[in-house]
């Protein structure tokens, strides 16, 4: 059986972890104006990021166990990154799964099914609420050397 090499890359948060522990007044009116509200609109970065249960290990093994690399993109010798950007919710769901970078729609396709079937990640905190948080992560789809060797019909 082909082996095929699945590299899930180091998750990234969407914002940079510089701004840990700043003190922003715009976040802390939107903390008090969105905990009244029904809807909440996602915060970008905050005191206390999401957090995958078992954390950035368990999540790319999750990741690497239940991602199935797609026959046409096998077939096309396509390899790449794809990025995927959603919401972790008060919560803990995984919601508004999108692609920010694209590779080839199987391949997009496949990286947003996987990316919603996770279990409930700890959500974030802001100013000690539980708050709605944007994350990223990169999935990278890389054929084995038996699929580079061989020419691709």
């Amino acid at each position: 059986m082909k082996k095929l090499l699945l590299i899930v890359f180091a998750i990234c948060a969407i914002t940079a972890h510089a701004h840990e522990g700043c003190e922003d007044t715009t976040h802390k009116q939107q903390v008090e104006k969105t905990s009244s509200t029904a809807e909440e609109k996602p915060f970008v970065y905050v005191e206390q990021m999401p957090q995958y249960p078992g954390g950035d290990v368990e999540m790319r093994k999750f990741i690497a166990k239940n991602l199935k690399y797609p026959e046409s993109a096998q077939k096309n010798g396509i390899e790449g990154r794809v990025v995927i950007r959603f919401v972790v919710s008060k919560t803990g769901k995984t919601e508004n799964v999108e692609v920010i970078r694209s590779l080839d729609p199987d391949c997009d396709k496949e990286a947003v099914r996987v990316i919603s079937s996770m279990n409930d990640w700890r959500p974030g905190k802001h100013m000690g609420e539980t708050v709605s948080v944007y994350f990223a992560v990169p999935i990278t789809f890389t054929l084995g050397e038996e699929y580079k060797t061989k020419e691709i019909k």
